[in-house]
């Protein structure tokens, strides 16, 4: 017992260093993205003529043009010359050799949904994160939709040029922006360069050091919670760790190449998953006994698979439709509290490690305790969330610590009443 208690102080006191380390970086962001600031330009390829009104945006083009103000698209395979000071956008992202050795001063606008290619040897300062609508998705969103997505990009991913697909929108984006403090204006250059060129090696390194932390740390929270007895006190135990991982990994990837998109955290779903089902599994060993029936333990990991399968779906981009409920209560959070918690954290993760801690030294059911088990598996899952958020550097750093403050609040709020509920069927 002693030597576990040393080993878990040793720990905590490596990740309270490793925190200290990390915060030289998240300052030099959080001086970033004191600035909010965002440039709207006006979708006018295809067979779109530049309408009159238009100046007061920037013109998005695929038309040869002598105006450095506008932003000029280049389809694949098509040669162009480079010029100082002009700004370019590239089909897929697909940026052409001369580009890197040419125009010096010229700007490439990198589309946050698609890999960007041949980016490796370009000054970030040159390169700017745009969002932009694929044409399908210009048709099939409503006018209100294709609003709500472009806010989102700018506050929630910090995406510097929007491209909207008309004038109308434009005006609508620029007024809300500007209500919550954006300045709007035009970028000659990146303003989110952090530092130096980091070298592959090193962003290799970081990769390989943030997964190892997003996964070890958490399982690290659960054991030293288990020195605790309340409820309460072991999910404010867990949760320290928890926050503790999320500051280590923000300072780690506090990289302009992280914070722009040109490479991104690997195993976002191994992270997310891993911990949780190695905390099933470690409970379920020690409670073997209540898994020998054959009907429990084929339900168990019939749950559990369908766990699995519904997690993978909804951790990526809307890959699985939302619940009828969850637009409208996004939207509700957005308008309310700006930063939207997750649904994973506030009405999944929290209240179940809440009610699965308290089951579980509680009960004597089988099925009760084999629930309870489940519940603090599921309860992990909302620990990996709140870390799976901080390793999305794109993200402002001010927006996930507040979105992961309203998720402990309403979740733990969610779990007491749980716990009290169940409280009072047991007595009466």
């Amino acid at each position: 017992m002693k030597k576990m208690t040393l080993l878990a102080a040793v720990f905590f006191l490596l990740s309270i260093m490793l925190v200290i380390l990390s915060w030289s970086k998240i300052s030099e962001r959080l001086k970033l993205e004191a600035s909010k600031s965002v440039e709207i330009a006006v979708d006018f390829t295809g067979d779109k003529s530049e309408e009159a009104g238009s100046g007061e945006f920037t013109v998005f083009t695929n038309r040869g043009n002598e105006n450095p103000n506008k932003i000029t698209y280049i389809n694949s395979g098509k040669r162009i010359q480079i010029k100082n000071g002009f700004r370019y956008c590239f089909e897929n992202n697909s940026i052409p050799e001369d580009l890197i050795n040419a125009g010096e001063t010229s700007v490439v606008l990198v589309n946050e949904l698609i890999a960007p290619l041949n980016y490796q040897k370009l000054d970030r300062k040159r390169i700017l994160t745009m969002h932009i609508l694929k044409k399908e998705e210009n048709v099939k969103l409503s006018k209100e939709d294709i609003l709500k997505r472009f806010i989102r990009a700018a506050i929630e991913r910090n995406i510097k040029v929007l491209v909207v697909p008309d004038l109308e929108t434009a005006g609508k984006l620029k007024q809300a922006l500007s209500g919550r403090g954006y300045k709007i204006t035009r970028f000659d250059r990146n303003p989110e360069v952090m530092g130096e060129k980091v070298s592959i090696r090193r962003i290799i390194y970081k990769k390989s050091y943030t997964l190892f932390i997003a996964i070890v740390f958490p399982l690290f929270g659960f054991f030293l919670m288990r020195f605790f007895n309340g409820v309460f006190s072991r999910f404010t135990v867990l949760t320290l760790v928890t926050l503790l991982t999320a500051l280590i990994i923000a300072g780690a990837l506090s990289e302009t190449d992280f914070m722009i998109k040109l490479n991104m955290f690997s195993g976002a779903k191994v992270a997310l998953l891993l911990p949780p089902l190695i905390v099933f599994f470690i409970l379920a060993y020690e409670n073997i006994a209540l898994f020998d029936k054959k009907a429990a333990g084929i339900i168990s990991l019939f749950v559990l698979g369908l766990i699995i399968i519904a997690v993978i779906a909804r951790s990526g981009n809307y890959s699985m439709p939302l619940l009828p409920f969850e637009k409208g209560l996004r939207e509700w959070f957005e308008n309310v509290i700006i930063a939207r918690p997750r649904l994973k954290e506030f009405l999944t993760g929290h209240p179940a490690m809440l009610l699965g801690l308290y089951l579980y030294v509680r009960t004597k059911v089988s099925w009760e305790k084999i629930a309870a088990i489940f519940l603090i598996a599921l309860g992990i899952l909302g620990q990996t969330s709140i870390i799976n958020t901080f390793c999305h550097p794109q993200a402002d750093f001010i927006l996930s610590v507040l979105r992961t403050t309203y998720g402990l609040l309403i979740g733990i709020t969610i779990g007491g009443i749980l716990i009290l509920c169940l409280k009072l069927v047991k007595k009466y």
